[in-house]
């Protein structure tokens, strides 16, 4: 009801001021160009994008890229900007785990106890398909504005499920950062710099990072507001990114990958076709374990990745990511090799279901635009 409440007030607000916006790569001859910057141009307003960075792409290249608006203030959106890209951080960390998985680091399906704290026991196939016993409880959504320690939360009975359950969890998500550096004894900072970033040269950080063009996030409902505030969150950092903390870092893997249009592009890349991973392991991360249900039917749950089933005929993959006022989304096709990635710094919130208004209408734009 409340999301309800939301989208039909949302819809009666005048639209946005279109803010100028920039192409910077771009393969199309120049009519198609247009055409696709209109329709781009189109959609961000309509949502009423107070900045975005939007890329179209192949198997072999970036085919379109724009940037819009603003990140900051009177600071334009660029192709260098990095945004935190909230839950597409999940597949992020899927892929992580699953090159240690395909060295032979780690086994998905290895029972794990949660430290000394429960005899509970979960396994990273569960968590990266959100099938664990773990839920986001109150303790948990309360803990974590508090900083609240990892025992403090396993310790709440309301963190708890039936296991099998399938439940949407940034908890279970944010768990396997604290799980890896206590079986590995190296941060998940590194762990990650060194499995996906590094050999995919990729410049992106699962903190706020230095010395790069960072953007805010705005809510823009009902009026602009500074959600989150990129040099404060920069400021907050700590030092070292090779400390290992499982007690504090179970608020890392979930929601805080920060990247750029490239970086977005990148990963897209690495899990569309077999290069970066072998194609069994790919197969594995787009096989549904659950459905989302009545949450949205479109859509199932693979490790780490959204199944998108927007019709009878096309399956897609990819993860959506909604926090402080901004929408990201990267999907893709393996079969078409085509895809797109949206990172914003605050649009309209509108949805029916899990999927984004605003990365549908991109999604409608994708499969017009390169499968028409």
């Amino acid at each position: 009801m409340k999301q309800r409440i939301y989208n039909l007030a949302s819809k009666m607000l005048p639209k946005g001021r279109v803010c100028k916006s920039t192409v910077f790569t771009s393969k199309e001859d120049e009519r198609r160009a247009e055409q696709l910057r209109k329709r781009i141009v189109k959609a961000l307003h309509t949502y009423r994008a107070y900045g975005a960075a939007v890329t179209f792409f192949d198997k072999k290249e970036i085919r379109f890229s724009l940037g819009y608006g603003k990140r900051k203030k009177q600071y334009a959106v660029t192709e260098n900007t990095f945004f935190r890209s909230a839950s597409v951080s999940k597949m992020v960390t899927s892929m992580g785990v699953l090159r240690l998985y395909e060295k032979g680091i780690v086994d998905l399906d290895e029972p794990l106890s949660l430290f000394e704290f429960t005899d509970r026991i979960v396994t990273f196939k569960e968590l990266l398909s959100h099938t664990s016993i773990i839920q986001d409880g109150n303790s948990y959504n309360q803990g974590i504005e508090y900083q609240a320690t990892l025992s403090d939360l396993l310790g709440q009975k309301d963190n708890y499920k039936h296991k099998g359950m399938w439940g949407y969890s940034n908890f279970g998500a944010g768990l396997i950062a604290s799980l890896l550096e206590e079986k590995l004894n190296v941060s998940f900072e590194e762990i990650m710099q060194e499995t996906v970033f590094t050999p995919l040269s990729i410049t992106a950080s699962f903190y706020p990072p230095k010395n790069q063009v960072l953007s805010d996030s705005y809510d823009v409902f009902p009026v602009r507001k500074l959600s989150l505030d990129a040099q404060k969150r920069v400021l907050n950092r700590p030092e070292r990114m090779d400390l290992i903390s499982p007690e504090k870092h179970f608020t890392l893997a979930q929601g805080n990958c920060w990247l750029s249009i490239d970086g977005a592009f990148k990963i897209a890349q690495a899990l569309m076709k077999e290069g970066f991973f072998a194609e069994k392991t790919l197969e594995q991360m787009r096989t549904p374990i659950a459905s989302f249900g009545d949450r949205d039917k479109r859509l199932s749950q693979g490790l780490g990745l959204f199944v998108v089933d927007i019709n009878e005929y096309d399956t897609f993959y990819g993860h959506q990511g909604l926090a402080y006022g901004g929408v990201h989304g990267i999907f893709f096709d393996p079969k078409t090799c085509s895809g797109f990635c949206l990172l914003s710094s605050g649009t309209s919130l509108e949805r029916n279901g899990v999927l984004a208004d605003i990365n549908l209408a991109f999604i409608d734009i994708w499969q017009e635009m390169f499968h028409g």
